[in-house]
């Protein structure tokens, strides 16, 4: 671990999750803060910030987990490059949020865990529509013999 004076704002949240894995990315968000000693005035306005940050942080953790848990990599010979059976025990102690609520992967219904897939499946297909659209763009790019979108006659003007 790094030392005191070496450590960031990342080493602070890590070492909450760990400790508190079930409470809520603003709990965690105070927890970091108070170990930093903010004042209470900027921590407050701080709060909605870091707990963005911890979700994100979270949302890795968990990610890594499903994906060893469902996707386990093979090796040269085709043997599991990861213990499916340890990677499907960490990712029961994972959560996921629904409706404001933490809720533990081993511990969730089938009705929740489709509720979450639908409630992650917007913004999924928003992104998708997204990468589409900057597709789009470098082949309108390419076939116009452009540096970039600006220089693409009839494109904006």
């Amino acid at each position: 671990m790094p030392e005191q004076s070496e450590r960031n704002v990342y080493d602070y949240i890590r070492d909450a999750l760990e400790a508190h894995p079930r409470n809520d990315d603003a709990t965690i968000a105070i927890e970091v803060l108070n170990a930093l000693k903010v004042a209470r005035k900027p921590a407050v306005l701080l709060v909605p910030v870091l707990s963005a940050a911890i979700g994100t942080m979270r949302r890795a953790r968990v990610r890594a987990a499903e994906d060893a848990a469902f996707d386990s990599p093979r090796d040269e010979v085709g043997m599991e490059a990861v213990d499916t059976l340890a990677a499907r025990r960490q990712l029961i102690e994972e959560s996921f949020t629904l409706d404001g609520v933490r809720i533990l992967w081993g511990d969730a219904t089938p009705e929740q865990h489709e509720l979450y897939a639908e409630q992650i499946e917007g913004p999924a297909l928003a992104t998708l529509e997204t990468v589409r659209r900057h597709r789009l763009a470098a082949k309108a790019i390419r076939e116009a013999g452009a540096k970039c979108l600006r220089d693409v006659k009839g494109w904006a003007a």
